[in-house]
């Protein structure tokens, strides 16, 4: 540890080498918490040609916020200086009250580190993480769809890894995204439904981030992933819409808000989630994208009895449908609002990664494309929802963006995006993880090309096994 009681100054000269950082942690000595003034600023700075360039300034306070009572992070790019000769500036000063009497604070391993340290060979300072709610892998182009456009989402693959068969750990939004975010199963952290909070003591995969200095983001387009659930922890800023109806915003709205973050945070390394609620139904797509993919000449025929089956009066399936579809009785017509939703996605998600080509981040972002369950359409009697364990729910896309052209068929699962990400990155993971690498071959990784979905808690309730040459479900006749 190098003391830097404040007011304190350390400088040392060095040559910015290829792809170098500074990194270490800042810390107030824990004996001081309870008593310490009002907070210290870390800084570092950057000499250069006669030149002053402050590089991070970081306020903590731990006596009046408990989550700064830690190591914070930092995780430096120099890579703007290469080549150069330059004085690195470590600094602490008092906080605003200027009581600095029991602030005892101190840099810990202070380092200069270079490449990714993984072998690897990907060098990205960035990561966007996409994840679109209710979105079935078959409903885009590049899955193969005969006539949804998905031409910005399909760029993606054309310099990424496309896996076929991707399942997620849930079809139901908060258990798959906890499994997500913490590389285990739904038998592991225990969120089964909608309500239940992801305890604090799993290491998420934006703590990891956050740890190693990365400025960690989170705009979300439902409150289904409302923070309180625990969707929070490593998030240094989180933008969601309140838990009252309508419960979501469209992907412009959610747009504008990452983009005016990343007009703000571009400097330095982030980890930013987005995550988009546009499929989710009911299926209401703005024009022109609206009835794009419509085919017939009247939805609500009263000679065309397609929509019977679905008995929308009565099913509870349909809930939070019947009063949007009411009326409606061409099937067709529902199954082709969907796809108008997933187009009009589309457009959003091009928005979003050209504002990357305009900030020109882009070639240093690894974008990665997910979803956190499909939808059933029409297949199996069930109807505008994701229930089950049938493919059309716990197929999803996954797509990891700006890694070279290359589609992967056997089966993967979701958990095993935690762990691809940090080697992708050049991290290591804090915790105790499910998931595995996908970086390497699943061969070379004693891993077996089969995939786990569980919905309720214990053996003898619903879940499924997915392999190569088999699928196994345990699944109620009539799920509700």
């Amino acid at each position: 540890v190098l003391f830097a009681h404040p007011p304190s100054r350390v400088g040392f000269g060095i040559k910015v080498g290829p792809d170098m950082r500074l990194a270490g942690e800042m810390v107030l000595n824990p004996v001081v918490w309870e008593r310490t003034g009002d907070g210290v600023v870390f800084g570092v700075r950057v000499k250069s040609g006669g030149k002053s360039t402050v590089i991070m300034e970081r306020y903590i306070d731990p006596k009046s916020l408990e989550g700064e009572r830690r190591p914070i992070s930092f995780n430096i790019d120099l890579s703007r200086w290469k080549g150069e000769r330059i004085s690195l500036v470590l600094e602490t000063t008092c906080g605003p009250v200027g009581n600095c009497e029991n602030d005892w604070a101190g840099w810990v391993q202070p380092a200069l580190v270079t490449g990714t340290g993984t072998g690897t060979g990907f060098k990205f300072k960035n990561v966007l993480l996409i994840v679109v709610d209710t979105l079935r892998a078959d409903a885009l182009g590049v899955y193969g769809h005969p006539f949804v456009e998905t031409p910005n989402i399909d760029k993606l693959a054309e310099k990424g890894w496309l896996f076929e068969r991707a399942i997620a750990q849930s079809g139901t939004t908060v258990p798959s995204h906890a499994s997500l975010f913490t590389s285990t199963y739904p038998k592991d952290h225990g969120v089964y439904d909608q309500e239940t909070v992801l305890g604090d003591d799993w290491v998420t995969l934006a703590e990891v981030f956050r740890k190693y200095g990365f400025n960690t983001a989170a705009v979300v387009s439902s409150a289904a992933v409302h923070p309180a659930l625990g969707f929070g922890q490593g998030f240094d800023f989180y933008s969601v819409v309140p838990p009252i109806a309508p419960y979501e915003r469209d992907s412009a709205d959610t747009n504008k808000v990452a983009m005016d973050w990343l007009d703000k945070n571009r400097e330095e390394p982030f980890f930013m989630w987005v995550h988009y609620y546009d499929p989710h139904g009911p299926y209401d797509a703005p024009d022109p994208f609206r009835d794009k993919y419509y085919k017939g000449d009247n939805p609500r025929d009263p000679a065309n009895r397609s929509m019977d089956p679905v008995d929308m009066e009565n099913n509870p399936t349909q809930l939070f449908n019947r009063e949007f579809y009411r009326g409606i009785t061409d099937i067709n017509y529902i199954e082709s609002l969907y796809y108008g939703e997933v187009a009009y996605l589309d457009r959003s998600i091009g928005q979003l990664v050209a504002k990357l080509d305009e900030l020109g981040v882009r070639d240093d972002t690894l974008i990665v494309f997910t979803a956190d369950h499909g939808e059933s359409l029409t297949e199996h009697g069930i109807y505008f929802t994701h229930l089950g364990l049938y493919d059309e729910v716990i197929r999803v896309p996954l797509i990891i963006s700006g890694l070279g052209r290359k589609r992967i068929d056997s089966y993967t699962e979701l958990i095993h995006l935690y762990p691809t990400i940090l080697e992708i990155m050049g991290l290591r993971p804090q915790s105790k993880i499910r998931g595995m690498t996908l970086v390497s071959p699943p061969a070379a990784r004693g891993m077996g090309p089969d995939a786990w979905t569980q919905l309720r808690r214990g053996y003898g309730l619903p879940y499924a096994w997915r392999g190569q040459a088999y699928i196994f479900r345990l699944l109620p006749m009539n799920p509700v």
